[in-house]
């Protein structure tokens, strides 16, 4: 008889939704939406971190972009996130066999992650940020932090814990489809003049399925962290032996093929430096070898360059030689031209924070910050910030670091770089004492991860808002904690996750 009642309950939810959609009830569904994943929730947690995982880094964007209208669906994978933290203390707290003690670093490293909890909520009390407005803040800093306490509280095994890496290794393959038809569709009818004057770059919406919207930017800088990810992961499993080195090669080449199609100069970046991180013994172990491989790396990489520079978009946008696309970009990253609308850029940033604050003597604004959101432009129908009132125009939060400095201090940003530094010291430590070939690759990635993070902080502002580069860090962070060995209650030995 439950079975008959299940059916007919999902057979009137679905008239419901194609009633509402036909009515273009766009809210209601949404609404709708999130009380069919509360019951998934409360049924299945585990489903749930998975469709939260999913649906921030693929669905999201390319609901946004392809689907603007329904784009407040984000709203429900951050609510579903967020609904993981009570639902993991929950389930912690009423276990009849909860864990005993754990190893000190994950006490450390949830110390150091509720300490920049702390500082987000002080510097919004700083401020006398309004309950609305703090709400919102909060929102958008930790929207998928839920799926740190999950992956935490959740006692995953190494093998359960391992897949949520391999969900990126997986998704960077899947990117060239939705790469392409970005490539090909939308770049040329976002290449106008009129597009160019309000400084929308065509290529940026190149984004896979992070997307982003005709109208504005797009988040290309998610495609280029999860193929340099990925491509980390592909090369651990590597030098672990657990790929060879052809089949390493073709994933590399599959997860690096969206580079050349979007401008996403981050990649150029992070690529080398995890590979050097994570290889960091092979120029004195094996120089001839490095060499080979560095001069491969960088002839691929001013392959990348060369393509940028002739990338299509308007006339106003395009270089007039190679050289010129590499002294622009030079300019407006250590340089001194201001970037697009902005008369700062991702270096001059921090000397304008210092000036208005150390120079003057802001104390206050230095150590606490001016509130969560603070440092950026108002959102539709949002009231102003301390941006928009103080320095209109000046994108004092181009970057993540400029981000946390304006808006939770240094306190915050201090706490910030203490989470990241410690979860790679942390890794490393369990890298060095793993003991189980299968886990030391996903390791040797998490622990490269962390560096990654912070580099790519100093080129996007996406650490304060965007589900995919939150959901990636989380993940990481999560998968941490959940392969740190445990001690049972009552045992000396430690606990190994099969």
């Amino acid at each position: 008889m439950s079975r008959y009642v299940l059916v007919a309950g999902f057979l009137f939810v679905g008239f419901l939704l194609g009633a509402l959609l036909g009515l273009s009830a766009y809210l209601p569904v949404i609404g709708l939406a999130c009380l069919v994943l509360a019951g998934a929730v409360l049924a299945k947690p585990r489903v749930a971190v998975w469709v939260a995982a999913i649906g921030a880094l693929s669905i999201a964007g390319l609901v946004e972009l392809y689907l603007p209208g329904f784009q407040a669906i984000r709203w429900v994978f951050s609510l579903l996130s967020l609904s993981l933290v009570l639902i993991a203390a929950l389930r912690y707290l009423g276990s009849s066999h909860p864990p005993g003690s754990t190893d000190p670093g994950v006490a450390r490293l949830a110390v150091l992650c509720m300490s920049f909890v702390f500082c987000t909520v002080a510097a919004a009390m700083s401020v006398g940020m309004s309950a609305s407005d703090a709400v919102v803040a909060f929102k958008n800093y930790f929207q998928m932090w839920g799926l740190i306490c999950a992956l935490a509280l959740f006692d995953y095994s190494h093998r359960q814990a391992s897949r949520f890496i391999s969900l990126l290794a997986g998704l960077s393959l899947i990117q060239m489809p939705f790469v392409l038809h970005q490539y090909l569709v939308l770049v040329p009818k976002r290449s106008s003049q009129a597009a160019a004057e309000h400084f929308v770059v065509a290529i940026d919406v190149v984004a896979g399925t992070f997307g982003g919207s005709m109208v504005g930017g797009g988040r290309s800088n998610d495609l280029a962290i999860l193929a340099a990810l990925a491509i980390v992961f592909f090369f651990a499993r590597w030098k672990f032996g657990k790929a060879k080195l052809s089949s390493t090669l073709f994933c590399s080449f599959i997860a690096f093929m969206p580079m050349l199609f979007s401008e996403a100069k981050l990649s150029l970046v992070l690529i080398p430096f995890g590979l050097f991180l994570l290889f960091p013994r092979a120029i004195f172990e094996r120089p001839f070898a490095a060499l080979l491989g560095f001069g491969g790396l960088l002839g691929v990489l001013v392959l990348v360059v060369v393509v940028y520079a002739n990338l299509p978009g308007a006339d106003a946008q395009r270089s007039a030689s190679v050289q010129a696309y590499v002294d622009e970009a030079l300019a407006y990253n250590i340089g001194n031209k201001d970037y697009g609308s902005g008369r700062l850029n991702r270096s001059t940033v921090y000397s304008f924070w210092w000036k208005e604050h150390v120079a003057r003597g802001d104390l206050k604004g230095a150590l606490f910050g001016h509130g969560p959101l603070q440092s950026a432009p108002p959102a539709a129908g949002a009231k102003e910030t301390f941006a928009s009132r103080n320095f209109r125009g000046y994108t004092i939060g181009l970057t993540g670091w400029s981000t946390l400095l304006w808006d939770v201090g240094l306190f915050g940003s201090t706490a910030m770089l203490a989470m990241l530094s410690y979860a790679w010291v942390h890794a490393r430590r369990l890298l060095k004492r793993c003991d189980q070939g299968e886990l030391k690759p996903y390791l040797a990635t998490a622990m490269v991860a962390m560096p990654m993070f912070m580099v790519s902080m100093l080129h996007s502002n996406y650490i304060a808002f965007d589900l995919g580069f939150q959901t990636m860090l989380a993940l990481f962070l999560g998968f941490i904690i959940a392969v740190t060995p445990r001690r049972q209650a009552g045992k000396n030995a430690i606990q190994r996750n099969a």
